[in-house]
């Protein structure tokens, strides 16, 4: 996978041990000097930033291609979820992104589809070029950014096997809920109400006067798929599309009441339940990695994805392996 210098690995044949070869433990120069040499594409075939077909992913290419190859093939989960990760660095680099809602706030942005046991099936590192028309297939409708996300990521969900999809806001719209069924995939996710044109629900400003626990919905008929689009009094108004799951049965979920100083009882629609219950695969997997990451730094900035890289593999053995 990349050129790599271990000339000065030495080795050494033991009489105890008949012909087996006995490895000395490397030392800190000696991994420095791997680490110095290592590539994983030929940057002769880079192309110039001048040309249209320029990948800004050329360095760490082969490996992320060949990890999502590895990933996709591992049978699916029914339930999988879509969100954004956030491989952080201090790095100066075009590609840093700024996440505010993040932990650490600053680093090269991944969009990964995940099931509910946090194994990531696919992913792609956000580069500016993704939207391009020679990364999407002439089949495919363009939903802009966040919609063209979830198309790519699900183009390895096979067809007419009824998966399901959950994802927030920032990728939920109509006609991608629509296009999701037409492949017979299932979705769910929170939506914004500016996405929602025509939609009978009630406005937000007069919903926040309701008690918690209110809830409205309508049924629409797009395309020949029926989507279900309902919002829930809670804190706020929530808001959300769905193509196989509706509001009963309703449940009871416990919230604290200021008014009352104590903690109440509140009616919660069946759909709610089912997002909270499948939506936190990434960041679980953001749990996981989290606990025991590579903390190795370095001046060269694909080597840091390389390491976030490894960590996903890491997890995702694990998970096999349990």
């Amino acid at each position: 996978m990349g050129l790599v210098n271990i000339s000065n690995i030495r080795k050494y044949w033991s009489p105890n041990l008949g012909n087996q070869i006995i490895q000395e433990t490397m030392n800190v120069n000696q991994f420095e000097q791997i680490r110095q040499f290592i590539h994983f594409n030929n940057n002769n075939n880079m192309l110039p930033k001048t040309q249209v077909s320029h990948d800004r992913l050329h360095k760490i290419r082969p490996v992320i291609e060949t990890l999502k190859k590895r990933f996709a093939s591992i049978p699916l989960e029914e339930a999988l979820s879509i969100d954004e990760q956030l491989c952080s660095t201090k790095a100066r680099h075009y590609l840093k992104q700024y996440l505010p809602i993040k932990p650490h706030k600053w680093g090269y942005k991944f969009f990964v589809l995940c099931g509910v046991s946090s194994f990531s099936y696919n992913f792609e590192m956000y580069s500016g070029q993704e939207n391009n028309d020679v990364n999407r297939y002439s089949w495919e409708p363009n939903f802009d950014a966040s919609g063209n996300v979830v198309v790519r990521l699900c183009r390895i969900i096979p067809k007419n096997m009824n998966y399901k999809v959950y994802f927030d806001n920032y990728y939920t719209s109509v006609p991608l809920m629509v296009y999701m069924k037409n492949r017979q995939i299932c979705s769910l996710g929170t939506v914004r109400r500016n996405r929602l044109t025509n939609v009978l629900l009630p406005n937000e400003k007069d919903f926040l006067k309701k008690p918690r626990g209110s809830s409205d919905y309508c049924l629409a008929n797009i395309n020949n798929q029926e989507v279900f689009a309902t919002c829930w009094r809670d804190n706020k108004v929530v808001t959300l599309l769905s193509t196989f799951v509706e509001i009963d049965p309703m449940s009871k979920v416990k919230r604290f009441s200021k008014t009352e100083n104590k903690t109440i009882e509140i009616d919660c629609q069946h759909i709610v339940s089912v997002y909270n219950k499948h939506m936190g695969g990434v960041d679980l997997l953001d749990n996981l990695l989290g606990r025991q990451k590579i903390k190795i730094r370095s001046r060269k900035w694909y080597l840091r994805i390389f390491y976030h890289l490894l960590d996903v593999t890491v997890v995702n053995s694990s998970l096999l392996h349990k």
